[in-house]
């Protein structure tokens, strides 16, 4: 018998102590024979009435037994275990067999472990390889079809090399190389007990070893590198615990060896810390409790069980930031990711008689809460890091709530109420993202704001990065995860061009630390602000503002402190349209007809257009893509503009609304000053924002505009002109001036006389002079007889440049 040699029994393994020998020695037998005198016992008689078989202690397992008459001077005893519960255990147990008849009592000291059978081993990707696409590529076409990698299928050579890449992509080389495909033969096996099956298993099973039989002398790197041990290990266990007794003696020791190669390495890498704070990290603990739950008598299996469960310890951890739990890889797909391997880890630990951490317990219970305020009113999360767009993870959350098994009443309200119960306002400072939200009836506006430390894996070379939902409708989004991993791929969705912000001479805001300079919040405003130094000596700064008295819109306030080239990027869905209405205003219209408003206004010249589909020089997307899937990619249009080198300072305005004219400036004097509606916000010279507030101490009231006494909200005539403010507003006239085109004549007087409030070039009394001109020149525009007389040509092109 080899070394690996495990049998199954229906629920148990023994091990029996001889004794004239203490070394323990592995027995198939789910039986045992017990050499007795033929004097101590009657063949007359039932043997129930003469022997009583027990095993101490039995409080895990039920014991059935059956005794039998082998000789004239023994007995044999055929006994079967059954866990009474879902947990694998490892003990010594006693085997004793009492003779009624002279009172003599023979036992044996046995070690009982449960073996899992594959089922019941927490097994990472188990569904992708059972699949009928997988399953029907290999067996009618013998061709391998990761088709979650939106790849052609692959033709298997009868001798492999183990080196092959077809598609020179690392992850289709990592499925090929971790056997996992092999589970696709074993399922097509269970089914048709096709022998070319089993003899392809095995064939494909003895190539592996002999092309990398000895870890040292093994000259591809990826074979046994951290991420393809512990993934491939759990391949190997499906084809051991299905397969072990039906393979010949040459694929039983190639794949023994194979298991032993595995234990070797797993237990270096989960005694290497570098791996204690990410997702590999987790995936090596996995799979060692796997391991060591199906080999509980190989001479590692002890050192892999503990290094797993203290790996999953400080992975919990390490792996998420100590107060709110978010991932700190930061990248939305992978925070769930994350919590998902926590909680199977926790099961697993559980099943073998492990002790949970409490440290995992508490990065569990926060990680979830956080994962519920990722969400979008719909269900999917931002594209931030390594993200899919519009993934879908609504269900997870109640779901890893449910398994989480610990009341938390927040979590508990949001299973039953949704957004609505979480709170409007998130900051995880400690790895810098902020999230903040406000219900309007049936719709919320949310956005996302990305700041903070370095990343360690799947964040994005960017901060500042900000997302957001408006009326319920996903405005400014992110491109999404890795369209591929191939270098240029994955930078390219990584970069700048693929996030809501700014290139800076060039320079992208990698992945070193920006630093929130202040979060303020109010009643009814919020902004915070963030900052990047770059070595340049430029220091770019950007504040985010939501006010609840404009609702469905944002605006982010950008400044960049020395003459620098600015790039901006506005990322927007799929299939949206953006049509240019003025130099200030784009009007954005979504798939499902939404329409948005995009303000903005510039201290400095640029120019603007939209990139959409763009391809770099190695013809792979870059600039207008989304990545829906792996290898997939939609083209999304992004609104580009460029700067001249000038100190940069720009206001942006997202909205759905159509603001009046004149109702949306930004200016500077001494300090910088932005104008929406009647809202003014004041940005001194270190850039802190301040709002105006004529009532402090009326939450529903903030600005006079005409000073009569009563607040904009109640006073129905702001600019006290004599008109409505809501027929201003539809005629798109600005309530909050009596004088919307700025000609000298108030909007009342105009409409009365029958000229246009809106046009300060008007000639009301068809002298030759606009009204704005005589305004200026202090003449009657509407009096044909009294104009300017002598007025230099200069002076008049000088008001034309300023009003039109």
């Amino acid at each position: 018998m080899n070394k690996f040699s495990l049998f199954l029994s229906v629920a148990a393994l023994l091990i029996f102590c001889s004794t004239a020998n203490s070394a323990e020695k592995l027995i198939n037998d789910k039986k045992y024979t017990w050499h007795i005198g033929s004097l101590n016992f009657d063949t007359n008689k039932a043997l129930s009435e003469q022997f009583e078989f027990k095993v101490t202690p039995n409080n895990t397992h039920e014991v059935s037994y059956n005794i039998n008459i082998v000789t004239s001077d023994s007995i044999e005893v055929e006994y079967k275990f059954k866990r009474k519960s879902q947990q694998l255990s490892e003990l010594k147990i006693t085997l004793s067999l009492l003779n009624k008849y002279t009172g003599n009592t023979t036992s044996k000291v046995v070690h009982l472990a449960d073996i899992p059978s594959m089922a019941e081993l927490n097994w990472p990707q188990r569904s992708l390889f059972k699949n009928k696409i997988m399953v029907d590529a290999i067996s009618n076409y013998n061709q391998i079809n990761f088709y979650w990698l939106n790849l052609p299928g692959w033709s298997v050579p009868i001798e492999p090399t183990w080196q092959e890449n077809p598609y020179n992509n690392i992850s289709w080389q990592m499925f090929y190389v971790s056997l996992g495909w092999l589970t696709s033969i074993g399922e097509h096996y269970k089914t048709s007990q096709s022998i070319e099956a089993i003899n392809q298993i095995e064939s494909l099973i003895v190539n592996f070893n002999k092309a990398f039989t000895d870890i040292e002398t093994t000259k591809f790197d990826l074979i046994y590198r951290e991420d393809a041990v512990s993934i491939r290990i759990n391949h190997l266990l499906y084809l051991y615990l299905n397969f072990g007794s039906q393979l010949n003696e040459k694929a039983s020791n190639a794949l023994n060896n194979q298991i032993d190669n595995h234990f070797v390495k797993l237990l270096e890498y989960l005694n290497d810390p570098q791996y204690d704070d990410d997702n590999h990290g987790l995936i090596q603990a996995r799979s060692g409790l796997n391991l060591s739950a199906a080999f509980p008598f190989h001479r590692y299996s002890s050192l892999v069980k503990t290094a797993a469960i203290n790996r999953i310890a400080k992975a919990s951890a390490a792996m998420f930031s100590p107060i709110h739990g978010l991932s700190v890889e930061q990248a939305v797909d992978y925070h769930f990711v994350g919590i998902s391997m926590l909680l199977e880890a926790r099961a697993q630990i559980e099943k073998v008689g492990g002790t949970t951490p409490e440290s995992l317990l508490k990065t569990l219970e926060s990680a979830i809460l956080t994962g519920a305020y990722l969400l979008y009113s719909d269900g999917t999360v931002p594209g931030i890091g390594d993200t899919y767009y519009n993934g879908k993870w609504d269900y997870f959350v109640k779901r890893y709530y449910e398994l989480l098994g610990i009341e938390n009443s927040e979590l508990t309200d949001f299973a039953e109420n949704g957004q609505q119960a979480l709170a409007d306002s998130y900051l995880i400072a400690e790895e810098g993202l902020f999230i903040r939200k406000h219900h309007i009836g049936n719709n919320i506006d949310k956005f996302f704001f990305d700041f903070g430390k370095k990343r360690i894996v799947h964040g994005h070379f960017d901060n500042l990065n900000v997302l957001a939902e408006l009326n319920s409708k996903k405005l400014l989004i992110d491109s999404g995860g890795p369209y591929t991993y191939s270098y240029f791929g994955r930078t390219n969705f990584w970069a700048n061009s693929a996030q809501n912000n700014l290139l800076i001479n060039n320079q992208s805001l990698n992945d070193d630390n920006t630093k929130l300079n202040y979060l303020k919040e109010n009643l009814n405003m919020t902004a915070i602000q963030a900052e990047k130094h770059f070595n340049s000596g430029s220091i770019h700064s950007r504040s985010v503002i939501y006010s609840e008295h404009l609702p469905n819109s944002l605006l982010v306030f950008d400044n960049v402190n020395i003459n620098e080239v600015v790039e901006e990027f506005w990322h927007f869905p799929p299939k949206t349209e953006i049509i240019n209405i003025n130099k200030n205003l784009n009007q954005i219209t979504l798939n499902d007809g939404s329409v948005f408003y995009h303000y903005h206004d510039e201290l400095q010249p640029s120019t603007c257009k939209v990139r959409e589909g763009e391809y770099d020089k190695n013809q792979v997307p870059s600039v207008g893509w989304v990545t829906p899937a792996y290898n997939l990619v939609e083209p999304a249009p992004v609104l580009y503009c460029k700067s001249k080198p000038e100190i940069y300072t720009k206001v942006n305005l997202f909205t759905t609304q159509k603001l009046p004219v004149n109702n949306f400036k930004l200016s500077k004097k001494n300090n910088y000053k932005i104008y929406l509606k009647d809202i003014e916000l004041t940005f001194d010279k270190n850039l802190h924002v301040t709002f105006r507030d004529d009532f402090p101490e009326d939450p529903n009231e903030w600005r006079d505009t005409d000073g009569d006494g009563i607040g904009n909200n109640e006073d129905l005539d702001d600019d006290n002109d004599g008109l409505n403010d809501q027929w201003e507003t539809k005629l798109g006239l600005n309530p909050y001036s009596s004088d919307t085109d700025g000609d000298g004549i108030s909007d009342a007087e105009e409409i009365a006389k029958g000229s246009d409030p809106l046009n300060p070039n008007e000639d009301s009394d068809g002298d030759g002079f606009s009204n704005l001109e005589e305004k200026h020149l202090k003449t009657d525009p509407y009096d044909s007889n009294d104009y300017p007389i002598n007025i230099a040509p200069w002076i008049k092109a000088l008001y034309k440049s300023n009003y039109e």
